[in-house]
């Protein structure tokens, strides 16, 4: 309720607002990051695979990378999610 420039509103209707504010900003702030880009050396540290091992995942199509031969973050994600270690 507002009155004269004052809004009234109980202890849990202005914690929802905030944390609700604070997840808006949090997204907001992800959106505008750069994605994350890994090299072949840096997943094969990652997952304590060789060098040659994760260029033959890529060459076979099971780990894709950008046109400049980077791995995404969302691509690594997607592989770890499809591959059993």
């Amino acid at each position: 309720m507002i009155m004269e420039g004052f809004i009234l509103a109980t202890k849990s209707e202005l914690r929802e607002e905030i944390y609700a504010v604070l997840l808006r900003f949090d997204a907001e702030k992800k959106a505008k990051q750069p994605a994350k880009l890994y090299t072949i050396a840096d997943i094969a540290r990652l997952t304590g695979k060789t060098y040659p091992t994760i260029r033959g995942f890529v060459k076979k199509g099971l780990l894709k990378t950008t046109k400049s031969g980077l791995i995404s973050e969302k691509a690594f994600q997607e592989y770890l999610q499809t591959t059993e270690y």
